[in-house]
Protein backbone atom coordinates (compact mmCIF):
# COMPACT_ATOMS: atom_id res chain seq x y z
CA UNK A 1 0.00 0.00 0.00
CA UNK A 2 1.17 3.85 -0.83
CA UNK A 3 1.48 6.02 1.80
CA UNK A 4 -0.04 8.82 1.52
CA UNK A 5 1.83 12.20 1.02
CA UNK A 6 1.86 16.39 1.41
CA UNK A 7 2.73 17.57 -1.91
CA UNK A 8 4.94 20.41 -1.45
CA UNK A 9 2.20 22.99 -2.65
CA UNK A 10 0.34 21.57 0.11
CA UNK A 11 2.85 22.49 2.44
CA UNK A 12 3.39 25.97 1.10
CA UNK A 13 -0.31 26.51 1.71
CA UNK A 14 -0.36 25.52 5.13
CA UNK A 15 3.00 27.64 6.07
CA UNK A 16 1.26 30.82 4.34
CA UNK A 17 -1.67 29.98 6.37
CA UNK A 18 0.41 30.02 9.52
CA UNK A 19 1.94 33.27 8.35
CA UNK A 20 -1.70 34.89 7.65
CA UNK A 21 -3.46 33.55 10.92
CA UNK A 22 -0.48 34.97 13.03
CA UNK A 23 -0.84 38.12 11.58
CA UNK A 24 -4.22 38.71 11.69
CA UNK A 25 -3.87 38.06 15.19
CA UNK A 26 -7.40 37.01 16.18
CA UNK A 27 -6.92 33.44 17.16
CA UNK A 28 -4.03 33.04 20.50
CA UNK A 29 -1.23 30.57 19.83
CA UNK A 30 -1.82 28.05 17.65
CA UNK A 31 0.12 24.79 16.19
CA UNK A 32 -0.69 22.73 13.23
CA UNK A 33 0.33 19.06 12.30
CA UNK A 34 -0.19 16.64 9.51
CA UNK A 35 1.05 13.19 9.45
CA UNK A 36 0.68 9.97 7.84
CA UNK A 37 1.31 6.63 9.16
CA UNK A 38 5.00 6.67 8.50
CA UNK A 39 6.00 10.38 9.52
CA UNK A 40 5.27 13.72 10.53
CA UNK A 41 4.47 15.58 7.34
CA UNK A 42 4.20 19.38 8.05
CA UNK A 43 4.36 21.06 12.04
CA UNK A 44 4.43 24.50 12.39
CA UNK A 45 2.96 26.99 15.41
CA UNK A 46 2.53 30.79 15.33
CA UNK A 47 1.34 33.76 17.98
CA UNK A 48 2.49 34.50 21.46
CA UNK A 49 2.13 31.66 24.57
CA UNK A 50 0.45 34.09 26.46
CA UNK A 51 -2.21 36.04 24.54
CA UNK A 52 -0.68 39.53 23.61
CA UNK A 53 2.42 39.54 25.84
CA UNK A 54 5.27 38.81 23.31
CA UNK A 55 7.80 38.87 26.28
CA UNK A 56 6.16 35.18 27.12
CA UNK A 57 7.73 33.84 23.89
CA UNK A 58 6.40 32.25 20.76
CA UNK A 59 4.45 29.07 20.53
CA UNK A 60 6.48 26.57 18.79
CA UNK A 61 5.49 23.09 17.48
CA UNK A 62 6.86 21.44 20.90
CA UNK A 63 4.63 23.64 23.24
CA UNK A 64 2.71 22.52 25.67
CA UNK A 65 -1.50 22.81 25.16
CA UNK A 66 -3.88 21.20 27.31
CA UNK A 67 -5.97 18.78 25.68
CA UNK A 68 -8.92 18.48 27.64
CA UNK A 69 -11.38 15.92 26.13
CA UNK A 70 -9.03 14.83 23.18
CA UNK A 71 -7.78 12.35 26.66
CA UNK A 72 -10.82 10.43 26.19
CA UNK A 73 -8.96 9.10 22.78
CA UNK A 74 -6.04 8.22 24.46
CA UNK A 75 -8.60 6.28 27.70
CA UNK A 76 -9.95 4.43 24.97
CA UNK A 77 -7.13 3.60 22.98
CA UNK A 78 -5.47 2.04 26.84
CA UNK A 79 -8.76 0.23 27.07
CA UNK A 80 -9.11 -1.14 23.88
CA UNK A 81 -5.45 -2.57 24.68
CA UNK A 82 -6.19 -4.36 27.26
CA UNK A 83 -9.21 -5.85 25.33
CA UNK A 84 -6.64 -7.30 22.62
CA UNK A 85 -4.55 -8.59 25.56
CA UNK A 86 -7.31 -10.54 27.18
CA UNK A 87 -7.52 -8.64 30.00
CA UNK A 88 -10.65 -6.44 29.76
CA UNK A 89 -13.56 -7.64 27.16
CA UNK A 90 -16.24 -5.38 26.18
CA UNK A 91 -18.78 -6.93 27.75
CA UNK A 92 -17.75 -6.75 30.80
CA UNK A 93 -20.20 -5.11 33.34
CA UNK A 94 -18.66 -2.12 34.98
CA UNK A 95 -19.98 -3.20 38.25
CA UNK A 96 -17.53 -6.03 37.77
CA UNK A 97 -14.93 -3.50 38.78
CA UNK A 98 -16.66 -1.15 40.43
CA UNK A 99 -19.63 -1.95 43.14
CA UNK A 100 -21.53 1.20 42.86
CA UNK A 101 -22.61 -0.08 39.52
CA UNK A 102 -24.35 -2.64 40.47
CA UNK A 103 -27.42 -0.29 41.04
CA UNK A 104 -27.97 2.61 38.30
CA UNK A 105 -31.09 4.43 37.90
CA UNK A 106 -32.44 6.32 35.28
CA UNK A 107 -33.76 10.05 35.38
CA UNK A 108 -37.34 10.42 33.92
CA UNK A 109 -39.68 13.31 34.34
CA UNK A 110 -39.21 16.02 36.52
CA UNK A 111 -36.47 14.90 37.72
CA UNK A 112 -34.75 18.33 37.97
CA UNK A 113 -37.83 20.27 39.91
CA UNK A 114 -36.75 21.21 43.02
CA UNK A 115 -40.11 19.73 44.77
CA UNK A 116 -39.16 16.30 43.64
CA UNK A 117 -35.82 16.04 45.19
CA UNK A 118 -34.49 13.19 45.97
CA UNK A 119 -35.63 11.89 42.85
CA UNK A 120 -35.67 8.08 43.36
CA UNK A 121 -35.47 7.34 39.40
CA UNK A 122 -36.00 3.67 37.97
CA UNK A 123 -33.89 1.04 38.06
CA UNK A 124 -32.35 0.49 34.79
CA UNK A 125 -32.96 -2.63 32.81
CA UNK A 126 -29.81 -2.97 31.08
CA UNK A 127 -26.17 -3.14 32.49
CA UNK A 128 -23.30 -0.39 31.74
CA UNK A 129 -20.95 -2.50 30.34
CA UNK A 130 -17.36 -1.71 29.08
CA UNK A 131 -18.81 -1.49 25.16
CA UNK A 132 -21.61 1.35 26.72
CA UNK A 133 -18.60 3.14 28.39
CA UNK A 134 -16.82 3.59 25.00
CA UNK A 135 -19.51 4.61 22.61
CA UNK A 136 -20.57 6.76 25.31
CA UNK A 137 -24.04 5.03 25.43
CA UNK A 138 -23.91 4.21 28.77
CA UNK A 139 -26.22 7.25 29.61
CA UNK A 140 -23.41 8.90 32.00
CA UNK A 141 -23.46 12.50 31.28
CA UNK A 142 -22.69 16.12 32.23
CA UNK A 143 -25.95 17.46 32.88
CA UNK A 144 -27.89 15.38 35.99
CA UNK A 145 -29.18 19.04 37.16
CA UNK A 146 -29.34 21.64 34.43
CA UNK A 147 -29.14 20.76 30.89
CA UNK A 148 -28.32 24.07 29.99
CA UNK A 149 -25.26 24.02 32.29
CA UNK A 150 -22.20 21.64 30.54
CA UNK A 151 -20.87 20.68 33.61
CA UNK A 152 -23.99 20.72 36.07
CA UNK A 153 -21.92 18.82 38.79
CA UNK A 154 -18.82 20.74 39.03
CA UNK A 155 -17.81 18.74 41.82
CA UNK A 156 -16.97 15.88 39.92
CA UNK A 157 -14.79 18.14 37.17
CA UNK A 158 -12.79 19.77 40.38
CA UNK A 159 -12.15 16.89 42.47
CA UNK A 160 -8.92 17.31 44.44
CA UNK A 161 -6.30 14.30 44.75
CA UNK A 162 -7.42 12.09 48.03
CA UNK A 163 -4.55 10.14 50.11
CA UNK A 164 -4.65 7.40 47.47
CA UNK A 165 -6.01 6.83 44.14
CA UNK A 166 -8.48 4.32 45.66
CA UNK A 167 -9.57 6.85 48.02
CA UNK A 168 -9.68 9.73 44.73
CA UNK A 169 -11.92 7.07 42.47
CA UNK A 170 -13.94 6.54 45.79
CA UNK A 171 -15.01 9.77 45.89
CA UNK A 172 -15.40 10.24 42.10
CA UNK A 173 -17.72 8.17 42.33
CA UNK A 174 -19.53 9.30 45.56
CA UNK A 175 -20.24 12.79 43.43
CA UNK A 176 -21.10 10.99 40.74
CA UNK A 177 -23.95 9.84 42.39
CA UNK A 178 -25.24 12.64 44.01
CA UNK A 179 -28.49 12.28 46.09
CA UNK A 180 -29.87 9.42 44.01
CA UNK A 181 -30.07 5.88 45.42
CA UNK A 182 -27.81 4.96 42.43
CA UNK A 183 -25.67 5.75 39.92
CA UNK A 184 -27.83 8.37 37.74
CA UNK A 185 -28.29 7.69 33.84
CA UNK A 186 -29.92 10.29 31.94
CA UNK A 187 -31.57 6.84 29.24
CA UNK A 188 -31.69 3.63 29.53
CA UNK A 189 -27.97 1.97 28.99
CA UNK A 190 -27.01 0.91 25.39
CA UNK A 191 -30.53 2.87 23.42
CA UNK A 192 -28.81 6.19 22.55
CA UNK A 193 -25.71 8.99 22.96
CA UNK A 194 -24.58 11.36 25.70
CA UNK A 195 -21.43 13.23 26.05
CA UNK A 196 -20.48 12.40 29.53
CA UNK A 197 -18.37 10.77 32.26
CA UNK A 198 -18.10 7.64 30.55
CA UNK A 199 -14.64 8.06 29.83
CA UNK A 200 -13.80 8.61 33.74
CA UNK A 201 -15.33 5.52 34.38
CA UNK A 202 -13.55 3.93 31.54
CA UNK A 203 -10.41 4.87 32.97
CA UNK A 204 -10.99 4.03 36.71
CA UNK A 205 -12.14 0.41 35.53
CA UNK A 206 -8.82 0.21 33.24
CA UNK A 207 -7.32 1.39 36.95
CA UNK A 208 -8.69 -1.81 38.79
CA UNK A 209 -7.97 -4.09 36.16
CA UNK A 210 -3.79 -3.18 35.57
CA UNK A 211 -3.26 -2.11 39.52
CA UNK A 212 -1.71 1.10 38.72
CA UNK A 213 -2.94 4.78 37.65
CA UNK A 214 -4.07 5.44 34.41
CA UNK A 215 -0.99 7.28 34.22
CA UNK A 216 1.18 4.81 34.55
CA UNK A 217 -0.28 3.11 32.48
CA UNK A 218 -0.29 5.14 29.45
CA UNK A 219 3.10 6.09 29.72
CA UNK A 220 4.21 2.54 29.80
CA UNK A 221 2.14 1.16 27.10
CA UNK A 222 1.44 4.22 24.77
CA UNK A 223 3.47 7.43 25.43
CA UNK A 224 7.15 6.22 25.92
CA UNK A 225 6.16 3.17 23.01
CA UNK A 226 5.65 5.81 20.20
CA UNK A 227 7.52 8.54 21.73
CA UNK A 228 5.32 11.29 23.27
CA UNK A 229 8.13 12.33 25.01
CA UNK A 230 6.10 15.22 26.89
CA UNK A 231 2.74 14.15 27.10
CA UNK A 232 1.68 13.96 31.13
CA UNK A 233 -1.76 14.16 33.52
CA UNK A 234 0.81 16.20 35.68
CA UNK A 235 2.73 19.27 34.85
CA UNK A 236 5.89 20.00 36.25
CA UNK A 237 8.01 23.20 37.06
CA UNK A 238 9.59 22.55 33.27
CA UNK A 239 6.71 21.45 31.69
CA UNK A 240 5.16 24.67 32.91
CA UNK A 241 7.61 26.68 30.94
CA UNK A 242 6.48 25.61 27.68
CA UNK A 243 2.64 25.86 28.38
CA UNK A 244 0.51 27.52 26.38
CA UNK A 245 -1.72 29.86 28.08
CA UNK A 246 -5.60 29.70 28.07
CA UNK A 247 -7.84 32.59 26.53
CA UNK A 248 -11.31 33.65 26.84
CA UNK A 249 -13.42 34.63 23.66
CA UNK A 250 -15.53 37.61 24.41
CA UNK A 251 -19.01 38.08 22.82
CA UNK A 252 -17.63 40.96 20.76
CA UNK A 253 -14.88 38.41 19.38
CA UNK A 254 -12.06 39.55 21.07
CA UNK A 255 -9.86 37.64 22.78
CA UNK A 256 -8.54 38.01 26.69
CA UNK A 257 -5.68 36.55 28.17
CA UNK A 258 -6.61 34.18 31.22
CA UNK A 259 -6.05 36.73 34.15
CA UNK A 260 -9.25 37.63 35.38
CA UNK A 261 -10.55 34.84 37.86
CA UNK A 262 -14.41 35.98 37.25
CA UNK A 263 -14.01 34.97 33.84
CA UNK A 264 -13.18 31.72 34.95
CA UNK A 265 -16.44 31.16 37.46
CA UNK A 266 -18.77 32.60 34.48
CA UNK A 267 -17.48 29.66 32.42
CA UNK A 268 -17.70 26.77 34.77
CA UNK A 269 -21.03 27.43 35.31
CA UNK A 270 -22.74 28.70 32.25
CA UNK A 271 -20.10 27.71 28.90
CA UNK A 272 -18.19 24.77 30.09
CA UNK A 273 -15.15 23.71 29.11
CA UNK A 274 -13.77 20.92 26.88
CA UNK A 275 -12.19 21.01 23.66
CA UNK A 276 -10.66 24.85 24.57
CA UNK A 277 -9.59 24.76 20.82
CA UNK A 278 -8.34 21.57 19.57
CA UNK A 279 -9.57 19.83 16.86
CA UNK A 280 -8.52 16.38 15.45
CA UNK A 281 -9.26 13.92 12.33
CA UNK A 282 -7.97 10.48 11.86
CA UNK A 283 -8.52 9.24 8.31
CA UNK A 284 -7.65 5.38 7.44
CA UNK A 285 -9.11 5.25 4.46
CA UNK A 286 -5.99 7.96 3.65
CA UNK A 287 -3.83 7.30 6.19
CA UNK A 288 -3.82 10.98 7.24
CA UNK A 289 -3.88 12.64 10.95
CA UNK A 290 -4.38 16.43 11.35
CA UNK A 291 -4.44 18.29 14.75
CA UNK A 292 -4.90 22.12 15.40
CA UNK A 293 -4.78 23.37 18.71
CA UNK A 294 -5.53 26.69 20.22
CA UNK A 295 -5.76 27.40 23.86
CA UNK A 296 -9.51 29.30 24.02
CA UNK A 297 -12.51 28.66 25.59
CA UNK A 298 -15.99 28.78 25.34
CA UNK A 299 -15.64 25.55 23.38
CA UNK A 300 -15.53 25.14 19.87
CA UNK A 301 -14.44 28.55 19.02
CA UNK A 302 -15.37 29.88 15.88
CA UNK A 303 -11.73 31.20 15.54
CA UNK A 304 -10.04 27.79 16.46
CA UNK A 305 -12.54 25.97 14.22
CA UNK A 306 -12.07 28.00 11.18
CA UNK A 307 -8.31 27.67 11.17
CA UNK A 308 -8.91 23.84 11.22
CA UNK A 309 -11.41 23.93 8.47
CA UNK A 310 -9.07 25.77 6.41
CA UNK A 311 -6.03 23.10 7.66
CA UNK A 312 -8.08 20.40 6.92
CA UNK A 313 -9.16 22.14 3.05
CA UNK A 314 -5.91 22.42 1.80
CA UNK A 315 -4.35 18.69 3.36
CA UNK A 316 -7.20 17.16 1.06
CA UNK A 317 -6.50 18.92 -2.07
CA UNK A 318 -2.98 18.39 -1.81
CA UNK A 319 -2.23 14.72 -1.05
CA UNK A 320 -0.05 13.04 -3.34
Amino acid sequence: MTTTKLTDAGKQALAELVSLTEADNKLPGFAIAVTNTDEQLFASAGGNKVFGNPTSGKVTPESMFWICSLTKLITSIAALQLVEQGKLSVDDPVSKYIPQFNKVVVLEGDYMSKETRPYPGRPAKEAITVARLLNHSSGLAYFTRNPEVAHSNPACSSIKHGPTREATSERFIQLLQEEYPGVPVFFEPGTAFTYGFNTDILGVVIEKVVGKSLEEYCKETIFKPVGMKTTTFRLTEESNQKLVGMTFRNADGSVSPWADHTRLMLVTLKKGFGWAGLCYLIDPATGIAIVVGSQVIPTMDAGAVALFNKVEDIVYANLG
